[in-house]
């Protein structure tokens, strides 16, 4: 199952609460439509990848990566 990244939480958490900005409403819109995609792509690939992407799978999954991002 794939996570948001910490700043897509936080986002959507200040549009709840007191509304984004132009930049904010533009950053949380590109994060959320990259996650979209990203869970596209691991539908995709449970339907159709067949065992051959099982290892592939559990490495994007594991979390090892998550907090490790760019800072732009």
């Amino acid at each position: 199952m794939r996570k948001k990244t910490l700043e897509h939480q936080w986002l959507e958490a200040a549009e709840c609460r007191r509304g984004l900005d132009g930049r904010g409403a533009s950053e949380l819109e590109r994060l959320q439509c990259g996650f979209e995609g990203e869970i596209e792509i691991d539908r995709f690939v449970g339907q159709y990848g067949g065992d051959g992407w099982r290892l592939f799978m559990r490495c994007v999954n594991c979390g090892f990566c998550e907090g490790k991002e760019k800072s732009v």
